[in-house]
C-alpha cells in the first residue's frame, strides 16, 4: 500500500466510532479501503475454539496484520501479512478486538 494511501487510511482509522458488533467490520473495511486496494470479499473470522473475538496487531505502512484469539491465544496472519510482518512494526489496535 502506498504510504500516502496508508497514512490517509490510518488517520480515518483514529477516527471512527468502534462498532457493536463483529458485523461492523464489514463496514469499516469497506471505508477504510475505499481509497486504496479496495475490500471485495468479508468473512467473519472464527478460531479453530470457536471463538469470534480476537486482538489485532497491524502495521499500516507494511499493510499487515495479525489477530490473536482471545480465547485461546491462537495467532492468525490476515491475508498475506506474513510475508512482510518481519518489517512491520506493529501496534495493538484501540478497539482491543476484531
Amino acid at each position: 500500500m502506498p504510504a500516502q494511501v496508508a497514512d490517509t487510511n490510518a488517520k480515518r482509522y483514529c477516527s471512527m466510532p468502534l462498532g457493536t458488533s463483529p458485523n461492523d467490520i464489514k463496514e469499516f473495511l469497506e471505508s477504510y479501503t475505499s481509497q486504496g486496494y479496495v475490500a471485495q470479499e468479508f468473512r467473519l473470522s472464527r478460531c479453530v475454539c470457536g471463538s469470534e473475538t480476537f486482538e489485532l496487531f497491524a502495521d499500516d505502512d507494511e499493510g499487515c496484520a495479525k489477530r490473536i484469539c482471545t480465547l485461546c491465544g491462537e495467532e492468525h496472519f490476515i491475508c498475506d501479512s506474513e510475508e512482510y510482518w518481519s518489517e512491520a512494526t506493529p501496534q495493538h489496535t484501540t478497539s482491543g478486538s476484531t
